[in-house]
């Protein structure tokens, strides 16, 4: 349908091609290469949300521009971080998590073909979920951290639900439990001493995130926990601003 994403930026780029397509339950998944550099391919989710596996030699050195792009933000107040990638689709968060200085990265992935399909460029990749400091858990996140007796220093989700599961009803039920105030919780509770909870969604979504917090801990300690940034949309007003929500352990300090 020329109302899917997929088609509309197919048609937009005449380089690009279809590499592979996998079916299963939760989803159909269409791998898009012929995307400018460092793009290898796109992925896309039932023709529509899509994610992005990068292209990578496999040295930490050569990514390290990468700490100063806007979603690896949250990780500057860390050193050497355990990190919690949930939904982590073509690897972009988890390839931001080891630039950013990440010790170990946990990846939580719900899709199997999302797993198959970024181990399938191998070394063009750079091996990204087959490193030793990356593991790799095919799961729901939530059920995941309900299940872990790890502590970490950042959970991240990264637009870990897509608007393509509200047409096909195919990860909807698992992945709508990902925000709310039970979720806030579980993640919270498996957060270190000084860890932080992030989340990357539309600026629209903040009020709720806002409402969870405040659930949680109440009024005044959320309040000294919560900063939110929205990303600068110069010249694209038809693109919806993206947003970090950021809930930490502890009060943020004035100079942070």
């Amino acid at each position: 349908s020329p109302l899917k994403a997929m088609r509309r930026q197919m048609d937009e780029l005449p380089s690009a091609r279809l590499a592979q397509r996998g079916w299963n339950a939760y989803s159909r998944i269409d791998a898009v290469e012929g995307f400018e550099s460092p793009y290898l391919a796109r992925l896309y989710i039932d023709s529509d949300a899509w994610t992005s596996i990068l292209k990578w030699d496999g040295s930490l050195d050569s990514v390290r521009d990468l700490k100063t792009w806007y979603r690896a933000r949250p990780f500057s107040f860390y050193d050497k971080p355990h990190t919690l990638v949930i939904g982590p689709g073509g690897g972009s968060d988890v390839l931001v998590a080891l630039a950013s200085g990440s010790r170990k990265v946990t990846a939580v992935e719900l899709n199997p073909l999302m797993l198959e399909f970024v181990r399938h460029y191998g070394a063009q990749a750079g091996n990204l979920y087959n490193r030793p400091d990356v593991e790799i858990i095919q799961s729901e996140g939530r059920n995941f951290v309900s299940r872990t007796s790890d502590q970490f220093d950042v959970i991240y989700l990264g637009f870990v639900d897509s608007w393509a599961s509200v047409a096909s009803g195919g990860l909807s039920l698992s992945e709508n439990y990902l925000y709310t105030t039970e979720a806030f919780k579980a993640y919270y509770d498996r957060l270190s001493p000084d860890g932080m909870l992030v989340i990357l969604r539309w600026d629209v979504d903040i009020p709720r995130l806002v409402a969870n917090s405040v659930a949680l801990l109440g009024a005044k300690e959320a309040s000294s926990r919560i900063v939110a940034l929205v990303e600068k949309r110069d010249g694209t007003p038809d693109l919806q601003p993206q947003m970090i929500f950021m809930l930490r352990k502890r009060p943020f300090t004035p100079e942070e």
